[in-house]
């Protein structure tokens, strides 16, 4: 029994687990206010990008197909059509956007006053015009 599609050994569920203590390490990082910047920027994308490979409700919309519903409570192993699928994709995919715009927000605005990055004021950005 090896590590291939569809089988999940010891490898597999080693390198979720590395990932799962990454991402709550850089969570951990945007809430103590240290490199939030940086840090929600890097969770934004990585949000984004599984967003996009998990939910693609774009798909389905124009399939002729049925499918097989799989993850939601009292619908398990029910063959749906495919605008019932975009739809629950679509719901997951826009869910995750805002949390993605939750985060393009803190990268604009910063962590605020009470960060550990930000204790002796703001950090200016780049595109700021310069004061005279």
């Amino acid at each position: 029994p090896g590590d291939g599609p569809g089988v999940w050994g010891w490898g597999t569920r080693t390198v979720e687990l590395l990932l799962s203590l990454l991402i709550l390490y850089l969570c951990w990082l945007v809430v103590i206010g240290m490199k939030s910047r940086g840090v929600a920027l890097l969770l934004a994308v990585t949000m984004f990008l599984a967003a996009v490979w998990m939910h693609p409700w774009c798909l389905f919309l124009f399939s002729s197909r049925t499918y097989t519903m799989q993850g939601v409570v009292g619908m398990e192993g029910f063959e749906v059509d495919a605008f019932t699928m975009a739809d629950h994709h679509r719901y997951f995919f826009f869910q995750s956007m805002s949390t993605v715009g939750a985060l393009l927000l803190l990268v604009v605005h910063g962590p605020g006053a009470l960060s550990v990055d930000e204790q002796d004021g703001p950090i200016k950005i780049a595109s700021e015009k310069a004061e005279a």
